[in-house]
Parts: C-alpha cells; structure tokens; sequence
C-alpha cells in the first residue's frame, strides 16, 4: 500500500462519525450493513451517513453491492489490512501483527444449495473423504428435496464414502441451539447465495462457489453422467486448494479473501501485496518464484510441469526442468500436449539437460526444488544454492507406454492434465502470506492430492 493512498484512508478516519462507522462495518463482517442499519445504530442522519460513506468509498475502505432493494456496506478489508501492515511492518521484529486463525480440532464446512441434492452433497462426501480428517463435512439447503440425485450418488461411490451417512436436509438445521458450529459455510448454488440464511452460530467465514446445476441438465442416461461427472470434478479442484491452506499461519480476513479467490471463476491468485503480511521470514507477493523439476530423462514430466507452471503462475513463477540421466531430446508427445494448451509457449526453447547446470555457482537461484518421478526422487541430488524448498509429486510416465501413436498420444494427455491440477493447486498458495515452514508443508501435501 502506497503512502498517498494510507494518507487517503487516514485522512478519511480522522473524523468521529467515519471512525465508528468504519469500525461498526469492521464489526459486521464481509456480510456488511444496510446504511438504515448503520444510520439506526449509531444515530448519524441519513443525510450525513451519505456524505460520510461516500468520502470512506473515495478512499477506499468501504464498498457498496445492491441486494434486493437495499444497498449494502462492507469494509474494504484488503484497505484495512494493508493499512494495518504499513503502520506495523517490521514492528515486533518481524512477528506478525494480525492474528492468525488457530482452529481446535477438525474444521466444521458446511455446504449449502437449494436442493441439496447433488453439488453439496457430493462436496460434503468429498472433502470428508479427501480431508485427511483435518474435516468435517456437513451440508444441507434452503428448499430440499429430500432425496439425493442417483447420478449425484454414483460419483460418491467411486470416492467408497459411507452412502448411510448422507440425507437431503433443511439448513434451520445448523442453526438450532445444539447443532455443530461451523468454521465455513459455502453456498454452491446462486439462488442459495442469493437468499436469506438463518443466523449461523459462531460467525462462521462465508463464500461462494458457483458450479453448473448438473441435475438440472436434460438428456440422456449417459450425458447426465457425463455432466455430473465434470462437475464433480470441479468441485474436487477446489476442495483441493482449500484442504492445502495454512489455516494457523493465516488471519480471518486472508482466509476470507482466499476462499473467495478460490470460487473465482479463473484460477485463484495470491493475496493483494496490500493485504500481506511481510515477517523476515515471508515472501513478497511481487515475487518471482523459481521452481525447478527434476526426472530421470528430462523429456516429458518435467519438461510438462516446466511450462505448466510458467503459463498458470501468469508471471509470478518461473519454471525450469532437469534430469539426473537427461536422454538430451524432449518427447515431441510432451511438446503437443504444451502447444495444445498455449500455442504461444516457446516450446522452440526447450530442451533435455542435466541436472547438474542447477548447482553451479552461476546458476540461478530456486525457490522450488520438485520431483517428479520416483527414480529421481530416490537419486543422491546435488546440493542447491540457496536451501530450496522441495517437494516430491510422482506421476506415472507416459513416454513408457508402447503402443500406436494415438495410446501415446492418450497417455500423454492424462498425465499432462494431472500435472495441471497440481500445479493450479500450487500457484494458488498465498505464499506472501505464509512462513517458509507453512509453504514447504503446503507444497509436500499437494503431492498427495489423488488425481
């Protein structure tokens, strides 16, 4: 956060009505206030209230959306935290100022549809499935059906959950004295995101993501299959960055922010530099991170995740590949795959080379070292400049498959996408939020994401 723009903020705060309107919304939430709301509880006049709001938007601590006939006010919490972190940088010799989120126990999500039918359904299976039990899943609707989709339940099969377990069931049910407090509530559905909820116990973090209704697809046996099964999919992939997040070494408001970016339609980016928090041991959001993968050959693997992740990390990573027993040609199989997915990638530039150019003095050095082939990972490696973090990801290797051209061309497809979804995964991480521990831990974990 720049100083003109801190001056703005502060200048705005430097009057009595702002200040305790500022800190009601502080006090509200991302769920904000209705400005008869505000004007009722603080006893400012509408008239003012108006003035007042709009010097706060001008210096962007306040925004406004419209629900229904009432607009609604929030803080600008990336304005607030990035003010907060001007004020207190380097202050207690690097030690964050804001406090972070220590959760007791498991996680309580709960996930939220009209129907509850098939979306909350399947992703309350999921993640009780994938969590590692650092979860527990729950998920109902404003209006259910009281049946679960038979195309919803077949995908939960594949995951061997507990079928017994799931019902379609009312929301007032998690908000009855008694029920479970929930850490996250997420709406999966926009009319659900759009309605009125029940008042949740314990000011749970709230976010929407949106995916297709897949029962409401109209067609065949087979192409309802298929639509429940991308769905699934997607869905999996979020619940894949979620269940990577260093929940302990981020504040309430980070989390919001990243659960948010998350349900973004496109893949989610780090925090804003203005609502990190910068210890000795963090890294800059304007960072360009390097990251190296290692395999035996260096012809297909590395040669994939090398330019995945230059492409999905959108300039703020930066990949280079290497083999221990480079074979010095790369897969033209690897190469298709690369064009198929960004025809502009200078695959011209790529080549099969030893790891051995990555110790020398003159190398250039990683944030990342990756493995990403077993052999490899049991190999003595080099000793890297710079103390890297590293992670191991197997994947199985497609230029082993025999066969025509188009089994090949198949198996080299279906390792790219899994390279893909680890990838996504990991440019994802708010790594200007997180110590060097919580990104070594983040990025080892995303080797065991199930693709």
């Amino acid at each position: 956060m720049d100083t003109k723009k801190v001056l703005s903020a502060l200048g705005a705060l430097a009057q009595e009505s702002r200040l305790a309107v500022f800190r009601l919304l502080v006090q509200a939430g991302p769920e904000g206030m209705a400005a008869t709301k505000i004007s009722e509880h603080l006893g400012v006049p509408s008239s003012s209230l108006s003035f007042h709001l709009k010097e706060m938007a001008h210096a962007d601590l306040v925004t406004s959306r419209q629900e229904s006939r009432f607009v609604i006010y929030s803080a600008n919490f990336k304005t607030m935290t990035g003010l907060v972190h001007f004020l207190t940088e380097n202050c207690c010799d690097g030690t964050p100022c804001v406090p972070v989120y220590i959760p007791a126990g498991p996680l309580n999500v709960l996930f939220l549809c009209t129907g509850n039918s098939a979306r909350s359904i399947m992703a309350e299976a999921m993640l009780n499935t994938l969590g590692r039990g650092q979860f527990r899943a729950y998920s109902a609707g404003s209006h259910p059906i009281g049946a679960i989709n038979p195309f919803a339940y077949e995908q939960i099969k594949n995951l061997k959950y507990p079928l017994g377990d799931l019902r379609s069931k009312r929301w007032d049910e998690f908000a009855v004295p008694g029920a479970p407090h929930m850490d996250f509530i997420i709406t999966l559905c926009d009319d659900a995101a759009g309605e009125d909820c029940p008042r949740w116990p314990g000011h749970p973090v709230t976010a929407h993501w949106g995916f297709q209704d897949p029962a409401a697809f109209e067609g065949t046996d087979a192409e309802k299959q298929r639509v429940f099964a991308k769905v699934s999919r997607e869905i999996k992939n979020r619940l894949d960055i979620f269940s990577i997040l260093p929940f302990e070494k981020l504040s309430r408001i980070a989390i919001k922010q990243e659960l948010d970016q998350i349900g973004a339609p496109r893949v989610p980016s780090p925090l804003p530099q203005q609502a990190t928090i910068t210890t000795k041991n963090t890294r800059r959001a304007d960072k360009v991170h390097t990251v190296l993968f290692l395999c035996t050959g260096n012809s297909a693997r590395s040669i994939m995740a090398e330019a995945l992740v230059t492409i999905l990390g959108k300039g703020r990573f930066k990949g280079f590949s290497a083999g221990s027993k480079p074979g010095g040609k790369v897969n033209p199989f690897a190469i298709e795959q690369i064009k198929n997915f960004d025809p502009a990638y200078p695959t011209s530039e790529m080549r099969s080379k030893s790891w051995d150019e990555f110790a020398r003095p003159d190398a250039p050095h990683m944030d990342f070292i990756i493995t990403v082939c077993d052999n490899a990972a049991a190999e003595t490696c080099p000793y890297w400049p710079g103390h890297p973090a590293t992670a191991h990801w197997g994947f199985e290797d497609p230029a082993a498959v025999k066969g025509s051209d188009e089994a090949k061309r198949a198996a080299f497809k279906q390792i790219f996408n899994e390279i893909t979804h680890r990838v996504r995964a990991f440019v994802a991480l708010p790594m200007a939020s997180m110590d060097d521990d919580a990104i070594r831990q983040a990025t080892q974990k995303i080797g065991g994401i199930s693709v």
